[in-house]
């Protein structure tokens, strides 16, 4: 019985003790942290200095018992119910074998190939993390995006246009241009999806045979498509649906606010934030310079 949820962010300190390691501070945004039974997350090493602690990162697993959740998910514009609590470690211990020393779970050197590999033969676990993180965010982003056109053609057929003259919004000229429009991009984001799924397993198969490692390089290029993808469903939504859908339809609880207020949390989240240094990043990497 084994569910855990996850967070890169370092927001805990660790201090090796006789036994393993103790844990202390609190871990933000633990989606799905309420029906865990574990938490995999990364701490720094107390007892170096901040820039050297962030680049010898310590990979942990701690057990339910050893940290308490916060009651402080519930009141975001959007995702209320995705369970995204903080948790607090007090003097949270956990033994030797929970931890790994020196990596970063966004950062994983697979040219060697990895345990998960080899216990378990599925090119899946030669992966790098941050191209299937961004991809399922891509397929989220885009599954509710789909949602709010359907929503926004269902009101199509049952009302008509506010201004004269009044007539049947399905047989009108600028609402056939708006739904055309978020079609067509949520189209491209869905082909944009399945296609950066395809070549993160065609890599990590290359990978497991014997070939080219995974490199950082293909890893940022990955994400850097899907989450271009996340960037059309919620232009889409928000410039060709959203203004046009009409005020009541925006109504506290109904379906298209409710899709909205959820596309919200994606146009704002830490992921879609790093566009531009994602871009940099690409760059440097491509052109072999130092990556800042």
């Amino acid at each position: 019985d084994f569910r855990c949820a996850s967070v890169a962010a370092p927001d805990a300190k660790a201090q090796r003790v006789d036994d393993g390691w103790r844990l202390d501070g609190t871990v933000r945004y633990c989606s799905g942290i309420p029906y865990s039974t574990h938490f995999m997350g990364q701490a720094m090493l107390a007892d170096l200095p901040p820039q050297e602690a962030a680049e010898h990162l310590l990979l942990y697993v701690a057990p339910r018992s050893e940290w308490t959740m916060l009651d402080d998910w519930g009141d975001t514009l959007g995702l209320r119910g995705s369970g995204s609590h903080s948790i607090r470690l007090e003097d949270g211990r956990i033994p030797a074998e929970f931890a790994v020393e020196d990596t970063n779970m966004v950062n994983v050197d697979v040219s060697a190939g990895t345990p998960g590999l080899a216990l378990h033969g599925n090119p899946m676990y030669v992966g790098r993390a941050l191209a299937p993180f961004t991809i399922s965010l891509t397929a989220l982003t885009t599954g509710a995006g789909y949602s709010a056109l359907d929503e926004f053609e269902h009101q199509m057929r049952t009302r008509k246009t506010s201004v004269p003259p009044m007539v049947p919004r399905l047989g009108d000229a600028d609402h056939q241009r708006w739904y055309g429009t978020a079609l067509g991009k949520l189209a491209t984001a869905e082909a944009l999806t399945i296609r950066c799924a395809e070549e993160h397993m065609e890599i990590c198969e290359r990978t497991a045979a014997g070939g080219e490692p995974y490199s950082e390089e293909e890893e940022q290029r990955i994400g850097i498509v899907a989450r271009e993808a996340i960037v059309q469903v919620w232009e889409a939504v928000d410039q060709a649906l959203f203004r046009n859908v009409g005020s009541s339809a925006i109504k506290a609880g109904q379906r298209f606010e409710r899709v909205w207020r959820d596309l919200t949390m994606i146009a704002s989240h830490r992921n879609t934030g790093f566009r531009e240094t994602s871009f940099r990043k690409l760059a440097q990497l491509h052109l072999g310079l130092p990556v800042t």
